[in-house]
């Protein structure tokens, strides 16, 4: 449940405001089915509504901020569920502005729909009220005042949309070395994606060429079945791979803060060493068992 979560909650900008609108769309639906009301709103007083809702939707990407806290606990789908969860009832209220909308309009609430795509709503905003209504500078002051009072309302969601952004990516760069956190993002990657292709998408994200020191350079990072295979071109001629030179790099890959992670998901590491000519020099890999054996044996 928590991977699939993660994957909910990583599908991408596009796919989630599509997920989001269908959500509200249906719950619009809902709402105007269960209610009979014959109540209509103007265009002033539905704008104001539209505002409201743009204020209403600032929710989500408050709840946002506990991801980091949700992963780690392992609370996730209960966010998820809390984020998604929240637009339905700002779905309803949406709906139900639009179908009072369309009554004023159209004399009935079946063009409610119309409200909820993008372009087309303008036109459900737009359309003159059915019924003839008394002018007068009162009411014309009223409406002038309403249409200000929504924009205040978008203003103010778009406004805290923009901390919230802000606050959220604070947060992501604060834990961005999270050991914890990551190996959980790590194995939710590894479940949802398979270990052969997630560990692809690991070795594809490395730029190589890289120099690591004075005569160690990163030349490849491939991934091949359930190994990660880091290959190293060395320029000292004279550099020893004897058993002292083993047991210091084994002694670092096989510290929990390094490839902890990766272990966790059942990855293996490899180290390749070679020459400027690409002739093997040494190869070292670790998992946990391997690590286990070395330090019985060293």
């Amino acid at each position: 449940m928590e991977a699939y979560a993660y994957q909910l909650l990583t599908i991408g900008q596009f796919a989630s405001l599509a997920l989001s609108w269908v959500i509200m769309t249906v719950s619009a639906a809902a709402a105007v089915a269960l209610t009979k009301s014959q109540w209509k709103l103007g265009r002033a007083g539905y704008f104001l509504s539209m505002g409201f809702i743009v204020l209403l939707t600032v929710i989500p990407n408050f709840l946002l901020l506990y991801t980091a806290e949700a992963i780690k606990n392992e609370h996730l789908a209960l966010l998820v569920g809390a984020i998604y969860g929240a637009l339905v009832p700002i779905g309803g209220l949406a709906g139900i502005f639009a179908a009072a909308r369309s009554m004023d309009a159209h004399g009935t609430r079946e063009k409610w729909v119309l409200g909820f795509i993008p372009i087309v709503n303008l036109f459900l905003l737009f359309a003159q009220p059915m019924a003839s209504s008394k002018k007068g500078f009162v009411k014309l002051l009223g409406a002038v005042a309403t249409v200000i009072l929504g924009f205040a309302l978008m203003f103010a969601g778009k406004s805290l949309e923009s901390v919230a952004k802000q606050n959220i990516q604070r947060v992501d760069a604060s834990t961005q070395d999270d050991v914890a956190l990551v190996a959980k993002k790590m194995a939710y990657e590894a479940k949802n994606k398979g270990l052969e292709k997630y560990l692809k998408e690991i070795a594809n994200a490395v730029p190589v060429p890289e120099k690591i020191d004075s005569i160690t350079t990163l030349t490849a990072l491939k991934a091949e079945g359930n190994a990660l295979k880091y290959t190293y071109e060395i320029s000292g001629a004279d550099f020893k791979f004897d058993k002292a030179w083993k047991d210091l790099m084994m002694s670092r890959w096989c510290a929990p803060e390094v490839f902890k992670p990766m272990f966790d998901i059942g990855a293996l590491v490899t180290g390749h060493y070679v020459d400027t000519k690409g002739n093997t020099l040494a190869e070292i890999s670790v998992s946990p068992s391997l690590c286990d054996v070395w330090r019985l044996n060293r």
